[in-house]
């Protein structure tokens, strides 16, 4: 014979399953929502975005014979290079040496054991 519940179980397991609807369902439509107002036109956007680069980019590519201008942030890094490339051949040996050995006391045993800052 199975054994029958009583009325507050019956009541605890009701309570349960209204307060699961009445908490979840509100969160539910708001990411319903949230998905259809935002993520979903937000991702058409980015793929549109997307595909039309791709595609100004095969015209240019097409019209200027294979070459692509570079972009602003790779123009920036190259002028970042060439003046820390200036600025290295700018120095003389003598600085040079003088920052390593600097450099190379000032760092000494940072990453090392005991026993490999007393072998250099």
């Amino acid at each position: 014979m199975k054994p029958r519940k009583r009325v507050g179980e019956v009541a605890g397991g009701a309570t349960a399953e209204c307060a699961a609807i009445c908490c979840c369902c509100p969160f539910t439509v708001m990411n319903l929502l949230v998905l259809a107002m935002y993520k979903v036109p937000k991702g058409l956007c980015k793929k549109a975005w997307i595909k039309r680069q791709k595609r100004q980019r095969t015209r240019r590519q097409q019209a200027g014979g294979g070459s692509t201008t570079p972009c602003l942030a790779d123009q920036e890094a190259a002028e970042t290079v060439r003046g820390d490339v200036e600025k290295s051949e700018a120095l003389s040996k003598n600085e040079e040496d003088d920052l390593e050995k600097e450099m190379w006391n000032r760092f000494l045993g940072f990453w090392r054991s005991p026993s490999q800052r007393e072998a250099v």
